[in-house]
């Protein structure tokens, strides 16, 4: 059912009776997504503006925060390993390890994924140009690309096959094709789990990672120096982001169904000052990843930008995962609202279609925005979120 796989679709609702506490998730993913519109809003005026020294040469923090795009993305990267190892790990632990279950798991993804990745292509292809040439501003949407990417589209692949930085349909779209293209081998590490050795999973899973990274730094260094796309959508540069979190997915369903005491929930749930010192340490990762200039690292851009993203990768999780099993907690409640978990099931269709609600903003818009007001920018963002939601 179509319906019904939409909304399953970053289900975070724990199985076999368990009360719900991954539910906080759903916070992140919807503050993830509301982030990814401020950043692709304020990147977009950002540039315009610059053209005629209408922006400023230094971005107030709470700027470059939102506009640090990496970070929303990395967040649902990294909670979408945790969730998917969690997941299935649970699932080959109940119903075994088949060649037939691992072909099934890919089916349910792509059925998944596909109601609303096509409805978003067929929006941009179709109804879009039309919007756009009536708007009072221009916007190149390079619709040709869509039928060019068409085969790629149908079997989520297009990241293995066109270039990191030349044009592709529905553009912002890539993380799907990465997810998708990674998923196969966490479905491989949770068979490997459960039906192999608990070393054995753990060690695959680290192996992979390492390898992952490794294969990042070979582009930037020799392959693609002086240029900041190559590695970007190659899914072997980027599957740590997601295997990170496939390591403390791992983590959590030790602790949550074998009781393992070996692990970063029971330590919290034992210590529960330590709770807050891997938050803290998480928060600090963050800070360092975010704000320090690469110039100050002695990196290049290019480097410096896949440095901050391994350090994200590692302080998501220490800055959530120990909130998961704190039951007493007022943030934790706060986060594990109903309504955050309502908006938190919306938060894929919100990223699907901002950059259509963000043109359509543009077409009802009489007059543009034409110099650095933030209160008018913010509140366009504030129209694109709403109608994304809509």
């Amino acid at each position: 059912d179509i319906v019904e796989n939409v909304k399953n679709l970053y289900k975070t609702e724990a199985e076999s009776g368990q009360s719900n506490h991954l539910a906080l998730f759903g916070f992140v993913k919807f503050f993830s997504a509301v982030q990814i519109i401020a950043s692709h809003s304020l990147s977009y005026y950002k540039k315009t503006l610059k053209v005629n020294n209408l922006w400023p040469t230094d971005d107030p923090w709470f700027i470059a925060f939102l506009i640090g795009e990496f970070i929303p993305v990395g967040q649902i990267f990294s909670i979408g390993g945790f969730l998917a190892a969690y997941t299935l790990i649970d699932k080959a632990s109940r119903e075994g390890v088949s060649l037939k279950k691992f072909c099934l798991d890919i089916v349910q993804k792509v059925f998944k994924v596909y109601p609303g990745f096509w409805a978003c292509i067929l929006l941009y292809w179709f109804i879009m140009p039309e919007i756009s040439s009536e708007a009072l501003w221009t916007e190149n949407l390079e619709v040709y690309t869509c039928e060019r990417d068409f085969v790629q589209n149908i079997f989520l692949i297009g990241d293995l096959l066109r270039p990191p930085a030349g044009s592709t349909c529905v553009h912002w779209t890539w993380y799907i094709s990465l997810d998708f293209l990674v998923y196969p081998a966490v479905i491989l590490l949770a068979y490997l789990y459960v039906q192999k050795k608990r070393t054995v999973g753990y060690r695959a899973t680290i192996i992979l990672i390492v390898a992952s990274i490794i294969s990042g730094w070979f582009i930037i260094l020799y392959v693609d120096p002086n240029h900041k796309g190559a590695w970007t959508r190659y899914p072997p540069a980027r599957a740590f982001e997601i295997l990170i979190g496939v390591l403390f997915g791992i983590q959590y369903y030790e602790y949550s169904k074998l009781k393992r005491e070996d692990n970063l929930n029971s330590i919290c749930e034992k210590f529960s000052d330590l709770r807050y010192t891997f938050i803290v340490f998480g928060a600090a990762i963050y800070y360092f990843a975010i704000f320090p200039k690469h110039q100050e690292m002695g990196l290049s851009a290019n480097q410096w930008d896949y440095t901050r993203r391994i350090m994200l990768s590692l302080g998501t999780p220490l800055l959530f995962v120990p909130l998961v099993d704190d039951c007493t907690s007022i943030l934790k409640k706060f986060m594990n609202h109903r309504i955050f978990q309502s908006l938190g099931k919306i938060s894929f269709g919100l990223y699907l279609f901002h950059y259509h609600s963000r043109m359509i903003t543009r077409y009802l818009d009489q007059n543009p925005i034409k110099s650095y007001d933030l209160g008018a920018i913010f509140l366009e963002i504030l129209r694109v979120i709403v109608y994304s939601c809509i």
